[in-house]
């Protein structure tokens, strides 16, 4: 398709931009797994969210509304039911991940596969992983699709060398429903959406740099935590989340995709006298 730009000497405006992808799947993998219904506010509608979308009906939760406003009548910790076909992904390894993580505590069987991008990666170091938990998973070498036949799985303690954002989403969500104490350490640590959806919605989770978690006793480690309020440490991080019986269902808005701003930003910061404003 060929598209004709016109010059312009400025521009003004107000631009609101589409809901954040990555906080989105994660809002709605909570909400699906609340006691009661959700709302989510300016939830993306990217394909890759409407993928996800599309998974969580196949497991038997409701989801009604737009991206304006969107409610998830989750069913509980132990609420989803087996799904009849294939769970696509689509292009979404993030969705990928923690559906990996969360069937692998329901006890049903189940089949993951996703769309060309991702059927060009391998997912060997996320089944060994979550199979340190005790999960089941077959593969084709580590590539899609991924068999996962749901079973009673166990707190683990993970080291990570090296950041990996999908594979530590995947062991915390998993951690719902594993049995005890889940432990992850970063060296570095990477990005930390699936942390703070989960401490949204009122899940037990505990994070301490490194330097914390090596000394002191575990009040003094709770009490530094408490008074700094932070959830990312530069110095590395030690995260503790327990498997739990439930929890309760909570109100999200969903931030905009900060990425989405770049061509706005360079055109409002190029051009002489321009005015946008970016919601």
């Amino acid at each position: 398709m060929d598209r004709i730009i016109k010059k312009v000497k400025k521009v003004s405006g107000v631009v609101n931009l589409p809901g954040d992808r990555s906080i989105s799947h994660r809002a709605l993998f909570c909400a699906s797994l609340a006691d009661g219904v959700s709302e989510i506010f300016g939830c993306s509608d990217a394909l890759e969210c409407e993928a996800t979308k599309k998974c969580i009906r196949q497991l038997g939760i409701e989801i009604n509304g737009d991206t304006e406003r969107i409610e998830v009548v989750g069913k509980g910790i132990d609420g989803y039911s087996k799904p009849e076909d294939t769970l696509d992904t689509e292009n979404s390894a993030t969705a990928l991940a923690i559906l990996s993580g969360l069937l692998s505590g329901f006890e049903f069987e189940s089949e993951i596969s996703g769309g060309a991008g991702l059927k060009k990666r391998s997912y060997k170091s996320l089944i060994d992983a979550l199979m340190k938990m005790g999960a089941k998973i077959e593969s084709d070498g580590g590539a899609l699709p991924l068999k996962v036949t749901g079973t009673h799985i166990v707190g683990t303690n993970y080291s990570f060398a090296t950041p990996s954002p999908h594979v530590k989403s995947s062991l915390l969500m998993a951690a719902l429903k594993a049995e005890g104490e889940t432990i992850i350490h970063e060296t570095i640590p990477s990005r930390d959406h699936t942390e703070r959806m989960l401490n949204h919605f009122d899940i037990p989770l505990e994070i301490y740099t490194t330097e914390d978690a090596q000394t002191g006793t575990e009040l003094d480690r709770r009490m530094k935590r408490i008074k700094q309020k932070q959830m990312f440490q530069e110095k590395g991080s030690e995260i503790h989340l327990w498997g739990i019986g439930g929890f309760g269902p909570a109100t999200v808005e969903i931030p905009g995709d900060v990425t989405a701003s770049a061509p706005f930003i360079t055109i409002g910061t190029t051009l002489k006298s321009s005015n946008v404003q970016i919601k």
